[in-house]
């Protein structure tokens, strides 16, 4: 009686479980039809294969400004440390180990997050066959904008064998940069204009760049007696390294005198370090012509003469003598000349005037 009960509620279990399984969402798949069929997954695995054991470098010379670290390994530092603008060139040889020759080899050396960004240079591009050996060089400079502190340099070999299999080696340097203490540099100074007319104002740009490990004060001094300038800002902080207040820049006017055509120099001087050191710059500015001509003068007058006087009157006398003031240009040679002419016709008026005066006075000589 009691398994006859069971099998009743077995029975209805199994009439009622479709029902709540499609009011749950559920439904059975409908059958695959020929448009229906799925496309077959695509194969994506690399049929070419990476070798990291077939190129090794035999020997690494790292010359830093011309001093050479001879023989060194993967993970050492470079003993001799660089400085802003250094030249670095690594001389790397590399071996084949493989079994066939291996093509479009490429030496990269990449210096990491060294100034605003990474710096990298490449070798030219060879070819080893199996067993054989090549010396390339690869150079890098230095940026002028640079933080004292050790950089990571990686060492990047990259070529294909005849397979197109790839064939790579990768090496990790640790690089030095030092900084002096105290070091600044006039990196620009320029004149807009470089040439003018006289009393026309010139603009004179000035860029400073705190090469030094250490923030300074800048006293900044703008000179040229010649032209009469004489300009000074004090007080100018100055950080280091990529600092944004690491530069300093500005342009300065000039007021130009009305000056003679020629060359005139104007010195800049930055002092720093506490007054202790100093760098400067010249630039030089040309005035080529003016609007007003520069005036001298010579005076002639006429001394009144002596009664009776018989001596001869020389020119330095006339010269001495005149009143008359003519004013001539130095830069228009015909105006010069009408100039001088003028002079010359004035003083022998002059000349026969006065000797006209002392025939006149000249005593009669009276007859017996």
């Amino acid at each position: 009686m009691v398994n006859n009960k069971l099998i009743s509620i077995f029975l209805t279990i199994l009439l009622l479980l479709p029902i709540f399984t499609i009011a749950d969402g559920w439904a059975p798949e409908p059958p695959i039809t020929d448009d229906d069929t799925p496309a077959p997954a695509q194969n994506t695995t690399n049929p070419y294969s990476t070798y990291t054991n077939t190129l090794e470098i035999t020997n690494l010379n790292v010359i830093v400004d011309r001093n050479t670290v001879q023989d060194v390994k993967n993970g050492e530092s470079i003993s001799q440390s660089a400085e802003e603008e250094s030249n670095i060139e690594f001389d790397i040889s590399v071996k084949n180990l493989y079994t066939d020759e291996i093509r479009s080899i490429e030496a990269t050396v990449t210096i990491n997050n060294i100034g605003d960004d990474d710096i990298d240079e490449d070798s030219e591009s060879f070819t080893l066959s199996s067993g054989n050996s090549k010396t390339v060089d690869v150079d890098l400079d230095i940026p002028l904008i640079v933080d004292e502190k050790d950089y990571t340099v990686k060492i990047h070999l990259e070529g294909r064998d005849s397979s197109n299999n790839l064939h790579i080696l990768d090496w990790q340097l640790k690089l030095s940069v030092d900084k002096e203490n105290h070091k600044l540099k006039i990196t620009k100074a320029s004149l807009t204009p470089s040439s003018v007319s006289c009393s026309s104002p010139a603009n004179l740009e000035i860029t400073l760049l705190n090469l030094g490990s250490k923030d300074e004060e800048i006293k900044l001094e703008i000179t040229s007696d010649t032209l009469g300038i004489n300009l000074r800002e004090d007080n100018i902080e100055m950080g280091t390294g990529t600092d944004n207040d690491a530069e300093y820049e500005r342009t300065f006017t000039l007021s130009i005198p009305a000056i003679e055509r020629g060359s005139y120099p104007i010195k800049i001087k930055a002092a720093y370090n506490d007054g202790k050191d100093s760098t400067t710059k010249e630039v030089y500015l040309n005035i080529d012509s003016c609007n007003k001509a520069i005036q001298k003068s010579t005076s002639l007058a006429l001394k009144s003469l002596p009664p009776n006087a018989k001596e001869t009157i020389s020119l330095s006398q006339i010269t001495a003598a005149s009143e008359t003031t003519i004013s001539y240009s130095y830069k228009e040679p015909l105006a010069l000349f009408l100039t001088i002419m003028l002079i010359i016709v004035l003083g022998l008026l002059i000349f026969l005037f006065g000797a006209i005066i002392i025939i006149l006075n000249k005593p009669k000589r009276t007859r017996k």
